[in-house]
């Protein structure tokens, strides 16, 4: 009588328990695509939830979200980065040589100690790595004019030097810079979406099991 009892129960259950590992399950996938925060909120109407999209669909989201792309200040720079050890009077030879030469490949050369390269950077995409090491490095960028010098300052641990090649003020990223993290985005809105169908159906199957053996067993009494 026991085990009969016992087997009623779990016969009773186990719908609610296995209706409760999808929801554990979906919601652990959930977390993992939520947890790296996206760049941006995307509104996608008039699209389907799909996990592919072609280029009209991508270039039409691109479209409708045009004022997410638009940045304030955007400049390219020439930079350098030296050792905390570079004597000053280096460092302003590096500087003032930067004002001539624009090529890191031929600076680096006359300044092997220095490390010397071109980078994009603006209000949208700052460049400041994950830890913040390179802040400053932008806060003194985003505020420079074309052919402007500054430095050295510290940043990421090392004295740096830049020069302001261009600037450019409410300027837009092109479609082909920002197509990957759009795709990107728009596959993981879907595979949430079909994950939110799964859990709710999950549920429903969940309850009409219930009802049903709760229905047997008030008819075998």
């Amino acid at each position: 009588m026991f085990a009969g009892n016992e087997r009623n129960r779990m016969k009773k259950w186990l719908p609610a328990a296995a209706a409760i590992v999808v929801l554990a399950m979906a919601a652990i996938v959930l977390f993992r695509f939520q947890s790296a925060e996206p760049a941006f909120a995307f509104t996608i109407d008039g699209l389907a939830v799909e996990t592919e999209f072609s280029e009209d669909q991508l270039r039409q989201v691109y479209k409708q979200n045009l004022p997410l792309f638009t940045y304030d200040v955007g400049v390219a720079v020439l930079a350098a980065e030296l050792s905390p050890e570079t004597l000053g009077e280096t460092v302003e030879h590096i500087l003032l040589r930067m004002g001539e030469q624009t090529d890191p490949a031929q600076l680096a050369q006359e300044f092997p100690e220095g490390s010397f390269y071109r980078l994009e950077m603006n209000s949208l995409d700052t460049q400041e790595g994950r830890s913040g090491a390179y802040a400053a490095r932008w806060e003194i960028a985003s505020q420079m004019q074309e052919g402007e010098l500054s430095g050295p300052f510290d940043a990421g641990g090392t004295q740096m030097l830049l020069r302001c090649l261009s600037r450019t003020e409410n300027g837009t990223l092109p479609f082909e810079t920002v197509r990957g993290t759009m795709e990107s985005q728009l596959q993981t809105a879907a595979v949430q979406e079909k994950i939110r169908e799964k859990a709710a159906q999950a549920e429903i199957v969940c309850e009409e099991d219930q009802l049903r053996q709760a229905a047997l067993e008030a008819l075998g009494k």
